[in-house]
């Protein structure tokens, strides 16, 4: 038993998240819904997983946490990188390390006998010609961002860091944590912040419709 780890008398949903920023985000993501009636929302946990490599040891030691008998569901959100469908074979393996099924789908739950029904999503979860986009939570961040001159803001986002690249001679590794920290430094409001704490300041708009997949998984994990 990993006496760090806890597992709290309310929980009935644990959801593993890849990193402290996309933990953040779905904290206030979910509080959000709470404020306007989604009270079961408050039986979902979030947990930093850290590194996707640490994924199948971390998942193991929650197994071992005092109190993971109580739960009904587990889950794991992670980015997709460069390879979505990759990633969800990776999830669906570290679940069978565990001797938990899953869904050969991402956002579907899949209900089972011998331990907490199991749920995995893929960021930035959305489906585009019948394949879930590569990309990461930075991905995401940049559709679902509350500002009406997005568009004009972001094209200029661009141009400086095309230019930027040009003129240095290098090549941006992360472009879309680039693109994403570069447009909320334009915004003093979001200025040195990370994804959760512009998440909280109001940077996002968390009932944008390419977060509905997340909203689903959410939903069905505690019942609506």
């Amino acid at each position: 038993m990993n006496e760090n780890l806890k597992i709290k008398d309310s929980t009935k949903h644990l959801i593993l998240c890849e990193g402290r920023d996309e933990k953040t985000f779905f904290i206030f993501y979910l509080d959000h819904y709470k404020k306007i009636g989604y009270e079961k929302y408050n039986e979902i946990q979030l947990e930093d997983i850290g590194g996707i490599n640490d994924l199948d040891k971390g998942m193991e030691n929650w197994t071992y946490t005092s109190g993971y008998d109580q739960l009904k569901s587990f889950g794991v959100i992670r980015d997709a990188e460069k390879d979505s469908e990759g990633a969800i074979q990776s999830v669906r393996s570290s679940f069978e390390k565990i001797n938990l099924e899953t869904s050969e789908q991402c956002f579907k739950l899949k209900k089972n006998n011998n331990g907490p029904d199991t749920v995995f999503g893929i960021l930035p979860g959305i489906k585009t010609n019948g394949k879930w986009e590569n990309g990461t939570l930075e991905d995401l961040c940049l559709k679902i961002l509350k500002d009406e001159q997005y568009a004009s803001k972001m094209a200029c986002v661009d141009e400086y860091l095309k230019l930027t690249q040009e003129k240095h001679k290098y090549k941006i590794k992360h472009l879309h944590k680039s693109r994403l920290h570069t447009y909320l430094s334009s915004n003093d409001k979001y200025i040195g912040s990370k994804i959760g704490e512009a998440s909280k300041m109001g940077a996002f708009d968390f009932e944008n419709e390419n977060l509905s997949n997340f909203k689903a998984m959410f939903d069905s994990i505690v019942g609506y």
